[in-house]
């Protein structure tokens, strides 16, 4: 091949399903190729990126010990390293101690025929869309429930506390999570770890949603 796309090598944290090391070696030495990564799961065997990169000898961690000399070369040996974000690319750059020069960020791909400001009238006082977990903030909402008339949820719930809203579930109809985003005031972007990109954030906004968010949100 006259290039290589290694795209999220490590992809199934739980299953360790992953590609070869002879091949992945194989190519790393001396071929072209790209790599992409849509999380963490390169330097982390974890769904997400629990530790926040404040290392306590976590057996899940990929970048540190010998792993770290690999991903060391596996990223800066690349034609190009395609990240979502500042932030996303910061994160690994900051996990391997390396800066890597060859940056390349994914631009976003909303439907914005879809995701627009309806000018709806808007009754929730806040939304979230997402898998509900304590990565994404969840138990910080939990935390501030009072300060809102009322909130509703969407998304796979795998959080082991109590809701303080309304749960729908998962709704798959991008046309009527539009129309929530549009029936609401504000949307809950407040990270607990630094997401690589906000798609639904960035969603709610183009729906004229108030986005709550922080220096985790990338």
């Amino acid at each position: 091949a006259d290039l290589f796309v290694l795209a999220d090598l490590w992809n199934q944290p739980s299953l360790n399903n992953w590609f070869p090391y002879s091949d992945i070696n194989r190519i790393v030495g001396g071929q072209k190729y790209i790599t992409f990564d849509a999380g963490y799961s390169t330097i982390c065997n974890q769904n997400y990126l629990a530790c926040n990169l404040v290392y306590h000898g976590c057996q899940d961690c990929f970048c540190r010990g010998p792993r770290q000399d690999f991903l060391q070369k596996f990223y800066c040996s690349a034609v190009a390293n395609i990240f979502l974000s500042p932030l996303h690319a910061q994160t690994i750059q900051k996990a391997i101690d390396l800066e890597l020069k060859n940056i390349i960020y994914l631009k976003p791909t909303i439907d914005t025929t879809i995701f627009y400001n309806k000018n709806l009238e808007r009754t929730i006082d806040l939304l979230y869309v997402g898998v509900i977990c304590q990565a994404k903030g969840v138990h910080l909402l939990a935390q501030r429930a009072k300060e809102f008339a009322n909130i509703v949820f969407i998304g796979d719930n795998i959080w082991d506390g109590q809701l303080p809203g309304q749960y729908l579930g998962k709704i798959l109809d991008k046309t009527v999570i539009s129309d929530y985003y549009n029936r609401s005031k504000s949307f809950w972007g407040l990270c607990s770890w630094p997401e690589p990109f906000g798609l639904t954030s960035a969603e709610a906004s183009l729906c004229g949603c108030k986005v709550l968010s922080n220096d985790k949100l990338g």
